[in-house]
């Protein structure tokens, strides 16, 4: 299958090509020819069916060879174009990169990855007023929904006003199977949610990804994770953004809710319990927090 687009882009003979595991969208392989080793990635069909989904690829690749340039993170190889069609589909190819992902983090590690994405809000690609509006579900429609269910969604829809905020461009994923480690150092893979995004909801975002532990938030991890943040940047007003940390959530939930399987459902609702559960403590860790600070 992979022959035609190696051929098509004189890249040379296939020599050993495999499936890496990983992927929940799209099948990646990994690929070796006489000279390199690539990573490609067969983009999901109906995902490419999207209106301008592919000018979203190419602009997302292209703030990611922008900020590789400038930070560690592997970024997509450019053949005129980031995104390559042949008859069987759309793929995109990386240079082959022998870091792993990981599952589990020390306090010096979360510290890292907090660093790095100081330094990715830092480049200032692009910046831009945005208002962030919340559309109110309609959840009863849903018959996997138990009552408290409603009840907590109502409620978590309810303090998410309307606001306008300086957005920034950013990964908008960092999440733990979006960055591996070789040496000790984290990289930044996987930039294709890359978009627009207020800093402050990035971060915290982020923090919780890397504190969330024995399904519940470690104290020490997400401290340590705005600890490598404000070593390079001193944001100010994080906790405005607390309620808004429940639109991406909230997000999978309706497409899990459509697509998804009982368990998959299930496991989103405890973590939106939980994480609502937290907000009180995480307002207490932020103002902790402030000691690191510049």
């Amino acid at each position: 299958m992979l022959n035609q687009l190696f051929e098509q882009l004189n890249l040379g003979m296939i020599q050993e090509s495999f499936e890496v595991k990983g992927g929940l969208l799209h099948q990646m392989y990994g690929v070796k020819t006489a000279h390199e080793a690539y990573a490609v990635k067969q983009l999901n069909d109906r995902m490419m069916n999207k209106p301008n989904i592919l000018d979203h690829y190419e602009d997302s690749e292209a703030f990611a060879t922008y900020a590789c340039e400038n930070l560690k993170g592997i970024a997509a190889l450019s053949f005129n174009q980031f995104v390559q069609q042949t008859e069987e589909g759309y793929f995109i190819i990386y240079p082959w990169f022998e870091g792993l992902t990981k599952t589990s983090f020390s306090e010096k590690e979360v510290r890292k990855v907090g660093i790095r994405l100081a330094e990715l809000h830092h480049l200032n690609y692009k910046t831009q007023m945005v208002s962030i509006t919340v559309e109110q579900m309609d959840w009863s429609q849903y018959p996997q929904l138990r009552e408290k269910d409603l009840e907590l969604l109502k409620s978590i829809e309810k303090d998410m006003k309307e606001i306008t905020t300086l957005h920034l461009y950013s990964h908008r994923d960092m999440d733990p199977k979006n960055i591996m480690w070789l040496n000790e150092e984290p990289y930044i893979i996987d930039w294709e949610s890359s978009g627009l995004i207020d800093p402050r909801l990035d971060l915290l975002e982020g923090a919780l990804y890397f504190s969330y532990k024995d399904l519940d938030y470690d104290e020490a991890l997400f401290l340590s994770y705005l600890e490598g943040y404000f070593s390079i940047s001193d944001l100010q007003g994080i906790q405005a953004m607390l309620p808004y940390l429940f639109m991406s959530k909230l997000g999978w939930l309706e497409h899990l809710l459509l697509r998804g399987t009982e368990e998959e459902i299930k496991d989103m609702i405890h973590l939106i319990e939980i994480t609502n559960r937290n907000i009180p403590n995480f307002r207490k860790w932020i103002k902790k927090s402030n000691k690191y600070k510049k």
